[in-house]
């Protein structure tokens, strides 16, 4: 679950992301099914919103959500949302989950952030930053 503030259909095409209609004003959303195709996504997103003078907070989750009809909500995309509010402009962050199921697929490292305590998540999530380049 990718949660940022603006994103292009093209990463939807080029990723395999699912964008939920309802989340697209203001905050967005986009649903992948594998963890490597959601870090590439948010790292072109990222390039591209900076590139476009808009630079995005990411922030990226793994979890179940609630789908009904194109919305989408559940404990997974807050903890998204808080932690894409975290991270600098441009900045991909991560929680410990997805970095865990990242680890061995994704061409990236990790720089560790520490435990956050998110807003309305009653236990702090450690948080990873993505850095680009060989694991």
């Amino acid at each position: 679950m990718i949660h940022h503030k603006a994103c292009g259909a093209v990463r939807r095409r080029e990723h395999a992301g699912t964008a939920i209609e309802d989340k697209l004003l203001g905050d967005g959303v986009l649903a992948f099914t594998s963890v490597r195709q959601a870090i590439e996504a948010a790292l072109a997103c990222g390039a591209e919103g900076s590139h476009a003078g808009l630079p995005l907070h990411l922030g990226l989750h793994a979890g179940d959500v609630i789908r009904e009809g194109n919305n989408v909500y559940g404990g997974a995309l807050n903890i998204a949302s808080r932690i894409s509010s975290q991270s600098a402009p441009g900045e991909v962050l991560v929680s410990d989950i997805v970095r865990c199921l990242a680890r061995t697929s994704a061409d990236v490292r990790f720089e560790d952030r520490g435990e956050q305590a998110l807003k309305g998540v009653g236990e702090a999530v450690r948080v990873w930053a993505i850095v680009e380049g060989e694991a």
